[in-house]
């Protein structure tokens, strides 16, 4: 039992990463991403250390990387559901985690979600799909909806205005500026 305990505690907080660490995590980052990416993650070191513990990072539970079809556009998005030493999970709850599509210098903060990516080949065009839990969901009628239930948003990345797209603009995507 005590192996186990010992193997899950370095499973957790093995990659713990501070700021000289970051290039090492992010190497496989396309160039024009890499700047922002580092932001984001920079971001969360110094918050991790301000609450006295050490960030860490689990590189397929922190990070995806997609081709877009349309561009061609390299998107990374960040989900900040990193653990810090001593404080647990404080960024995350049961409403999921901070997450950030990065293109290029562009950050923009978007629904707690772990996104999925649809690639429309016939159309080349790739609609970016996040699951949400039901506190954040409502019918069509704009009526609440069961806290319990989940439902889904879909987005789309506009490469030639270089913004997100959604029908109607009812989702929340916003473009966040890290050097503020």
């Amino acid at each position: 039992m005590k192996k186990l305990l010992a193997t899950l505690s370095v499973i957790l907080f093995a990659n713990q990463v501070g700021a000289d660490d970051i290039d090492d995590y992010i190497s496989g980052v396309p160039d024009a991403n890499r700047a922002s990416v580092k932001k984001v993650i920079s971001k969360y070191i110094n918050d991790c250390k301000n609450m006295g513990g050490d960030l860490g990072i689990k590189i397929n539970d922190n990070f995806i990387q997609e081709e877009l079809l349309q561009g061609p556009t390299k998107i990374n998005v960040v989900v900040a559901n990193f653990g810090c030493s001593g404080a647990g999970y404080p960024w995350s709850g049961s409403g999921g985690s901070p997450t950030y599509y990065i293109i290029g210098e562009q950050i923009f903060e978007g629904p707690r979600a772990w996104p999925r990516f649809l690639h429309l080949n016939e159309n080349k065009k790739t609609i970016i799909v996040g699951w949400h839990g039901g506190s954040s969901c409502q019918t069509v009628s704009s009526e609440p909806y069961a806290n319990a239930a989940p439902c889904f948003s879909a987005f789309y990345w506009n490469h030639y205005l270089q913004t997100f797209a959604v029908f109607d603009g009812q989702l929340d995507l916003i473009e966040v500026d890290f050097d503020k």
